[in-house]
């Protein structure tokens, strides 16, 4: 068992927690999956892609409560990354924990599980 990470803003979030299941961000929606990172990934995409930006939270899945779903293929610099070719039923969730922000603007992620 491996965990991947989503972070997603708290308002989406809710959203899913209403509907049930996470159809993803808009960006997930245009290219037809939903990006998540591994552990060693999550930091390098909170800073690519969410730096600065408030009310996010992180959210932990088991890769095998995503099969047979989850793809495993190459992304940035020849990496490669989780993407999940479905909806996700919120009941897959192993965790969610708040992403707050430091006085200088970086995310404080909490302890996460390097499964």
């Amino acid at each position: 068992m491996k965990l991947v990470y989503k972070i997603v803003p708290a308002k989406l979030w809710a959203e899913a927690q209403t509907l049930g299941i996470f159809k993803g961000s808009k960006i997930d929606i245009d290219d037809g999956f939903i990006h998540l990172s591994s552990f060693e990934q999550v930091l390098e995409t909170a800073l690519k892609h969410f730096k600065g930006l408030e009310d996010l939270l992180i959210v932990a899945f088991k890769d095998v409560d995503l099969a047979p779903d989850l793809k495993w293929e190459d992304s940035r610099n020849g990496k490669k990354f989780p993407h999940y070719y479905n909806k996700i039923n919120i009941k897959s969730v192993f965790f969610v924990k708040p992403l707050p922000l430091d006085i200088q603007g970086n995310h404080i992620f909490p302890d996460l599980i390097h499964a």
